[in-house]
């Protein structure tokens, strides 16, 4: 039986959370407080017409009456309960309100170095770097070369597996201990990786059997030494997949199609809006700025987020106008009812998130610069309104918010909470035949490219508003006849449009496609109305709607977040965003 250990590169932290404690009612509890609501009842009465032991009723009379929304009241036959004024208010609400405590504690963590997951200490046990060098006199161990550079965490994985059931996190205090290198050593067997939490993510898992396998039998009882390094190939693994309620007008094609769905948000705002775009002009600004304000004065907070361009001939103009209209903001008094933050985020992203009264949030995810676009553009955006996949979107938005080195702000701090919060009541399970959403971060492009080559039966599209020399390397080479899938040469017929062609300084159409095999490549530019949508679809169910440019951007690993879309799969949700394409092009047609 062979066997060797691998040690993990980890780093330890420490940091003051502020949490809200107090365990969320069931649907049981809601049930008996509004019966209660209808008319006083007995325990008995109450488990008798509930179906269920009277020890079970008392239970949960108890914690409702700890509440204040139950009382008792003599009654001729004895003692009955009663619903209280606070009680009938609380009944009537959606979902019982969370009475919780509020309280602070440090807590200790762990992050693995391959794929930035973080863990509970008892989760990943660890060691310091001298303890494992000791045991690597004694028996085989290879050592894992980090794969992320930075000490950087997931804040969703942070909020997501630190607390417990009944815990919502509300804040982070950002000064804390260090992060300190510390390794955790993990048993492979014969292949099988043995002590890793059931929820490591599988790159975690792939790169440690990959280390395992480099160590040779022969090195079995010889000392290793941290010099003796594997390196990890694990890739950027996909968000998880959420469900995704389909319609017809969520799928939002066209110029003013964007422009009416982002002022119908702002419209419904109540408490919060949030948007990121990567340019702000003051322009563009100054035809919001009444619907920005009106949400203000309705009670919502509004945040505004802007990233920066890729262009070099751009540099700095979105920053002058932020500085300019921050100046404009404060001579007017008005931010404090509009936050125009003054750092950039470094990301291509483009959403928007706004709640509505008494219900879940709602976000656009799309290719449209709201804060600069003139709106004359075809731009594309889905609307989202389930609250899991709304939720991973407010967590990318905390990540966004903090600063270049990484330091929460205030503003991190809200964001997390608020996902939390949503989290926490969001149904997450997507059945096998159920519509999915899943949110797709920058270099994780690269793996839908692949799939729509490997997929497609019939048709795959793809628009971009630039090209250029990229668009080789991330596009057309992947989706040529010569790179066909196990060398079947499919026939699928394939679409690419784009709606600005290549610089003057740049090489042209004919050297970016030179030497490919465009057999089924159908390339066009859509350039009155101009083209800005980004978007990648194959067949009939599915479609990628993102702030990538297909075709003249590569992301890298450097930037997770430079660029973030969504991928859409469900029953003609791909041929819905082709249809509203293909009426706002002339002449071509995808």
């Amino acid at each position: 039986m062979k066997s060797v250990r691998v040690a993990v590169p980890l780093f330890r932290g420490k940091r003051r959370f502020h949490l809200e404690k107090g365990r969320r009612w069931s649907v049981a509890e809601h049930i008996i407080l509004a019966a209660l609501v209808e008319r006083p009842r007995s325990a008995d009465e109450l488990a008798r017409d509930g179906r269920m032991h009277r020890r079970l009723a008392l239970e949960m009379l108890i914690r409702l009456m700890r509440a204040g929304w139950v009382e008792l009241r003599p009654d001729g036959s004895g003692t009955v309960f009663q619903a209280s004024p606070a009680g009938i208010a609380a009944a009537g609400r959606v979902e019982l309100p969370v009475v919780a405590r509020p309280m602070s504690r440090w807590m200790n963590f762990v992050v693995d170095r391959i794929t930035g997951s973080i863990f509970r200490p008892r989760e990943m046990p660890f060691l310091h770097r001298n303890a494992v060098e000791e045991r690597a006199q004694r028996e085989p161990i290879v050592w894992l070369e980090p794969r992320t550079v930075d000490a950087r965490f997931e804040i969703q994985d942070l909020v997501s597996h630190l607390f417990q059931e009944d815990e919502t996190f509300v804040a982070l205090d950002p000064a804390g201990d260090r992060l300190m290198e510390r390794f955790g050593l993990v048993l492979v067997r014969n292949g099988s990786v043995e002590g890793l939490p059931e929820r490591a993510p599988a790159a975690l898992t792939d790169a440690i059997r990959q280390a395992a396998a480099t160590h040779r039998s022969s090195d079995a009882g010889r000392a290793t030494t941290p010099e003796s390094r594997a390196a990890s190939t694990a890739e950027p693994a996909l968000l998880l997949a959420r469900p995704f309620t389909l319609s017809a007008d969520d799928l939002i094609v066209g110029a003013r199609e964007n422009e009416d769905a982002l002022l119908a948000l702002l419209g419904d705002a109540r408490q919060r809006v949030i948007i990121h775009s990567t340019f702000v002009s003051e322009a563009a600004f100054a035809r919001l700025r009444p619907n920005l304000i009106a949400a203000a004065q309705g009670g919502a907070r509004v945040d505004l987020l802007w990233g920066e361009s890729d262009d070099p001939r751009s540099s700095g103009r979105t920053r002058a106008a932020v500085s300019q209209l921050r100046a404009e903001l404060a001579r007017t008094g008005e931010d404090e009812l509009i936050r125009l933050h003054p750092f950039s985020t470094r990301s291509h992203a483009k959403f928007a998130i706004a709640d509505r009264q008494n219900k879940a949030p709602v976000a656009l995810v799309g290719s449209c610069n709201w804060l600069s676009s003139g709106m004359q553009l075809i731009e594309a955006a889905v609307r989202l309104h389930d609250a899991a996949i709304v939720a991973d979107l407010l967590f990318q938005a905390a990540e966004l918010s903090c600063g270049r080195d990484g330091h929460w702000t205030e503003l991190t701090s809200e964001l997390a909470a608020y996902a939390a919060q949503l989290a926490t009541r969001a149904r997450t399970d997507v059945k096998p035949s159920q519509p999915f959403a899943r949110l797709v971060l920058g270099p994780a492009h690269k793996a839908f490219v692949l799939q729509a080559k490997a997929r497609a039966e019939t048709r795959i599209f793809v628009t971009s508003h630039r090209f250029s020399i990229a668009a080789r390397q991330a596009v057309l080479i992947p989706l040529s006849r010569s790179a066909a899938i196990h060398d079947e040469v499919k026939g699928v017929e394939t679409r690419l449009f784009y709606g600005h062609e290549p610089e003057a300084n740049e090489p042209d159409r004919a050297a970016i496609t030179a030497g490919l095999d465009m057999t089924d490549l159908d390339l066009k530019s859509q350039l009155t109305p101009s083209l800005h949508a980004k978007l990648l679809g194959w067949d009939a169910d599915d479609v990628v709607i993102t702030s990538q440019n297909w075709l003249s951007a590569d992301p890298s690993d450097a930037n997770v977040r430079r660029e973030l879309g969504i991928h859409l799969h469900g029953p003609g949700v791909g041929q819905l965003v082709a249809d509203k394409l293909r009426a706002c092009f002339l002449p071509a047609q995808p």
